[in-house]
This record gives C-alpha cells, sequence and structure tokens, in this order.
C-alpha cells in the first residue's frame, strides 16, 4: 500500500482525535494530498490558508480514499475560478494536476462558513507536520505560499519555513508584496484576492514566472 495513502490514514485518526478531545463539531475534513499525484518530484507546492467547507458532500467518510479523491478530482477538473486558481493559472506550464501539489497553512476550515476557524495548538501542530511532510515527499521546485501575514497564518509559515532551514525570508507588505529566498526556493506573498485588490497580482505573477522558468 502506498506510503503516504498510510500516513493520510494516521493524519485523519489523530485529527478526529483532537476534534472529540475537544468537543468541535464546526470544522471540516482534512484537506489530504492524493497520493496518486505525488508521482513525481520538482511541482510547485502551492499553500493557502485553509479550505472551508472541504468533502462536506460526505457525512462520514470512514475510507481516507474517499478525500483522497476529492483532492484529486478538484485538481484535475481545474479546481475553481475563484481568485486563488485565477492568480495560479497563468503561470503554469502545464495542466494544474501535472504541475502542481496543493495544501494549506491549516489542515482544515470551517464546517458550514467562510473565514479564519480558531483551532487548539494540537491542530495547528498537526498542520505543520503534514505540511512539512508533504515537502519532504514531494521535493517541490518552488514553494508558493499565497497567505495572509497575520496570525495565525504568520506564525505557521515561520515554523515551517525553520524545519525546511530557509531563514531571515522577510513578511510580504504593501511596499513589497513577495519575499523570495536567496535560492529561490520559497515565495511568499499575499492571498491572491488580496494580491487583486492592491494591484499588485501582475507583479507577483511575473516574479513566479521567472523563478520557474529559470
Amino acid at each position: 500500500m502506498n506510503q503516504f495513502h498510510l500516513y493520510n490514514i494516521e493524519i485523519l485518526k489523530q485529527y478526529r482525535l483532537i476534534l472529540n478531545r475537544y468537543g468541535r463539531e464546526d470544522l471540516s475534513y482534512p484537506l489530504l494530498v492524493s497520493p496518486t499525484l505525488l508521482n513525481k518530484d520538482g511541482k510547485i507546492l502551492y499553500v493557502g490558508q485553509e479550505t472551508n467547507t472541504w468533502g462536506r458532500e460526505y457525512e462520514n467518510p470512514e475510507i481516507v480514499g474517499k478525500l483522497e479523491s476529492l483532492y484529486e478530482r478538484f485538481l484535475r477538473n481545474g479546481a475553481t475560478n475563484r481568485p486563488f486558481w485565477k492568480f495560479l493559472k497563468p503561470i503554469l506550464t502545464s495542466e494544474l494536476h501535472e504541475q502542481v501539489i496543493w495544501s494549506n497553512l491549516l489542515l482544515c476550515g470551517k464546517k458550514e462558513t467562510l473565514g479564519t476557524p480558531e483551532l487548539p495548538q494540537e491542530l495547528i501542530t498537526l498542520s505543520i507536520d503534514y505540511l512539512y511532510h508533504l515537502y519532504k515527499e514531494s521535493n517541490p521546485s518552488l514553494v508558493l505560499i499565497a497567505s495572509s501575514s497575520r496570525t495565525p497564518y504568520n506564525a505557521i509559515v515561520e515554523e515551517f519555513l525553520q524545519r525546511i532551514d530557509i531563514f531571515h525570508l522577510d513578511r510580504p507588505t504593501a511596499q513589497q508584496p513577495y519575499s523570495v529566498d536567496k535560492d529561490e526556493k520559497v515565495l511568499w506573498t499575499y492571498h491572491p484576492k488580496y494580491l487583486y485588490m492592491s494591484k499588485n497580482c501582475a507583479k507577483v505573477q511575473e516574479a513566479c514566472k521567472r523563478i520557474i522558468l529559470k
């Protein structure tokens, strides 16, 4: 059996234990990456904030494979036309599912509504662990973090960067809407919704294209 599938089984088990411990029924199912899309190194690891309402079509998906299949179908079908995906697609040189591994800073979002969920520290730690493990498994050519630099996202980004030995990467600012490490392995920018509102989208897309095509 695929090792990443086994890892997803363990993550879902831990996730449910934490939810039960805190009596939480307001959170979505976790975003679990399909092992079939981890078939080669060098993809772009595209990291957002959280995925609200994920998996709500399942009342109780006991089989992790259902969540993995949901993930794979979503990417193979071109995701959505929301700003998060509209920002990414023009910088790609091949189909979305062929070039991108998608994940989030938070493993889950809200079950029924939008916005940043309030999570216990155990779920934040589990989220960082999952993202780090995904990074090691996918060996990406670029980590593209598209997230607000406010709490709780900034602390998760900084902890993740330390784990992958990226130090002294500045947070994006209004004056400089993206930051890149010296080896151009990680680019951190705002969430695309803000990039469009601040009219910085094209500037950041050009920076991403340059790194991808170098």
